[in-house]
This record gives structure tokens, C-alpha cells and sequence, in this order.
């Protein structure tokens, strides 16, 4: 039986910085990069910081119609 991976440690202040930078559009490989994280450590945090409701992830596509309806 396969045991799910356990999360590595991330400070507050590594979580603000990674916040920072996701809603600064960095991609995927700039994210491991300065993060010095692996793309599936990165995908742990993204859905660990979804979960406590910290991110939200839309599409682009979404965020345009949100902005448009709250615009009106």
C-alpha cells in the first residue's frame, strides 16, 4: 500500500513569498527554481494552501468574466 508523500516544511514567510510569486505569474520552472522545490512539493503547497482557503485558483478565462460581472 502506497502511503501518501509527507509535506516538507514550509516557514510563513516561505508561503508568503510563494504566494507572492504565483500571483506574480511566475511559471512552473522559475517556481522550483527560486523556491528550490520540486514541481510535485509545489503542487502539495498549491492544494495544502487551497484547503485552508489562503488561494484561489481560477483560470485566466474566469478571472475576466469575474471582473467584467463586478464591473457592471
Amino acid at each position: 500500500m502506497l502511503m501518501p508523500p509527507t509535506p516538507s516544511h514550509w516557514t510563513p514567510q516561505e508561503e508568503d513569498a510563494f504566494i507572492t510569486n504565483l500571483e506574480a505569474g511566475y511559471v512552473p520552472q522559475e517556481l522550483t527554481k527560486v523556491h528550490e522545490r520540486t514541481a510535485d512539493e509545489l503542487t502539495m503547497k498549491i492544494i495544502d494552501l487551497f484547503s485552508k482557503g489562503e488561494v484561489v485558483v481560477l483560470s485566466a478565462a474566469t478571472f475576466d468574466a469575474l471582473l467584467r460581472r463586478s464591473s457592471q
